[in-house]
């Protein structure tokens, strides 16, 4: 996600300093898409908390799993508030284009990361997790269908996938991640879903096609 290894998780005294020292950044950020940028990347930050926070064993992890997620799903809508700011504005395209970009390739990394929680986590956990992955697929369509026109969404998760590293066969995981969107993004966002499902197929094929066939078949076991 671009961030780095977090040190002090929300189950430690420290924590509140580290928010502090977040928020301040923020408030001294004035340009409008910088300002949606710097709550996108915190975001992604707090997703790596909620992660860590996921592995602790005691009576007290899933409290603290709960807080981590809830200031997930918090931050994911301070980053939609800030960029409702920026509709209507005269606005660098170029950078607009930049954030729809990074908006794209954090949401589906998130969303494998979301799968690897759930995996390993218990029942109760597992419920929580699933509601912040549902939460965060939602909001990301909303921002999404803000930051660019509907005709350029699909163009923007398209280059999101096709940076995505894995196997050559890494669009099985796409296309499974992109089904999930399709089902919780709003409306007018599930046509660029779609057609970027198709495109994903295609690009599977072609990477099928490359193999021999015993080759082709213990890959596509595995």
């Amino acid at each position: 996600l671009g961030v780095d290894e977090p040190t002090i998780l929300p189950s430690s005294p420290f924590y509140a300093f580290k928010d502090l020292w977040r928020g301040a950044k923020v408030m001294f950020t004035f340009n409008k898409i910088a300002k949606a940028e710097k709550r996108l990347k915190i975001a992604n930050e707090r997703l790596t908390e909620a992660k860590k926070v996921a592995e602790e064993k005691g009576e007290e992890a899933q409290s603290h799993l709960d807080k981590a997620l809830e200031k997930y799903n918090k931050e994911m809508e301070k980053v939609e508030k800030a960029i409702e700011k920026v509709k209507g504005r005269a606005v660098d395209n170029s950078a607009m284009e930049k954030f729809a970009n990074n908006l794209a390739d954090s949401e589906i990394k998130k969303q494998k990361i979301f799968q690897i929680m759930e995996e390993k986590s218990s029942e109760e956990a597992k419920m929580k997790i699933m509601e912040a992955k549902e939460k965060s697929a939602q909001v990301f369509g909303k921002i999404l269908t803000v930051v660019v026109s509907q005709e350029k969404i699909a163009g923007h998760i398209n280059n999101a996938l096709e940076n995505q590293t894995g196997s050559e066969l890494r669009s099985f995981k796409n296309l499974e991640i992109l089904k999930e969107l399709e089902e919780k993004v709003p409306e007018e966002a599930r046509d660029a879903i779609r057609q970027a499902e198709e495109n994903t197929l295609a690009r599977l094929g072609e990477a099928m096609n490359k193999m021999e066939t015993g080759e082709r078949v213990i890959k596509i076991k595995k």
